[in-house]
């Protein structure tokens, strides 16, 4: 920096003229900042910028501990990478260990993919998140769209669990696929990199021309087939059928034919 104030006996040292902080690759520079000494805690004020080889950060104010090399948000900031974006309000990136929670609006975007929530965890090297509390995901690619509390994400095979009370909503033609469980996945399969829903226990679905419960299922955008397992239900129209298994096969985006393997029944409602 053009000038700088030292403070010998509180140890505070600071800049107002704009000033850089060098450190490895790394490149900090603000309007105005202050380093205490005494903690290791240098704050940055106005005009933030932090620019690392892998990543780019800009925001109007950031915490840093010169020891530990964790960064604190405490404003809202923006990461952008060759990979993803990032906006949050608050949390912590550690530097060193690629490691980074993201808090307050926090939104990940990982093209076609984003993920919103209170609280997304982030381990950079390993690809791998975490969210909690209000979570929202989506696929624009394969429109599929996921709420719920509590998330897992693997960037490798784009691989999505969710627990706590998740909605899985899949966009087919004009209409909208919903599915409840305890727990449901998606992923890319490694072949040809074509998505797979899998839900089990309590599995509840919803589209307009066909509803469903059973205690799991599962469906792939290979071969559009609903594959329902473990005391089936399904209701279709004004018919209902039951079966140890049921496959739904869709064409068009509707219902083309059904499959009931094992101990099959089926019921319609009579004409008046």
């Amino acid at each position: 920096t053009d000038q700088l104030d030292y403070d010998l006996k509180t140890r505070v040292a600071s800049y107002n003229r704009n000033g850089k902080v060098l450190s490895d690759s790394s490149v900090l520079s603000s309007k105005r900042g202050y380093y205490n000494a005494n903690t290791a805690e240098v704050f940055f004020k106005q005009q933030v910028e932090l620019v690392d080889p892998k990543y780019k950060l800009t925001t109007d104010t950031l915490k840093f501990n010169a020891q530990n090399r964790i960064a604190y948000f405490v404003s809202p900031s923006f990461i952008h990478s060759d990979s993803m974006d990032v906006y949050c309000e608050g949390g912590y990136y550690n530097t060193a260990r690629d490691i980074a929670q993201f808090e307050k609006n926090a939104v990940l975007t990982h093209p076609p993919q984003q993920l919103k929530a209170d609280t997304i965890y982030y381990e950079r090297d390993r690809g791998y998140g975490i969210a909690r509390s209000r979570v929202n995901w989506a696929d624009t690619s394969s429109k599929i769209f996921l709420r719920g509390s509590y998330a897992t994400y693997y960037e490798s095979g784009e691989r999505l669990l969710a627990t706590q009370k998740s909605v899985l909503i899949s966009v087919i033609g004009d209409d909208s696929l919903y599915l409840t469980a305890d727990t449901l996945r998606s992923f890319k399969e490694d072949s040809d990199k074509i998505r797979k829903l899998i839900a089990f226990h309590h599995v509840k679905m919803f589209k307009s021309d066909l509803q469903s419960v059973c205690d799991s299922a599962s469906f792939s955008f290979r071969d559009s087939v609903f594959r329902l397992f473990g005391k089936p239900v399904l209701w279709v129209d004004n018919n209902q059928m039951k079966a140890d298994t049921i496959q739904v096969h869709l064409r068009d985006q509707k219902v083309d034919k059904m499959n009931l393997l094992q101990n099959a029944f089926a019921c319609s409602l009579a004409d008046s």
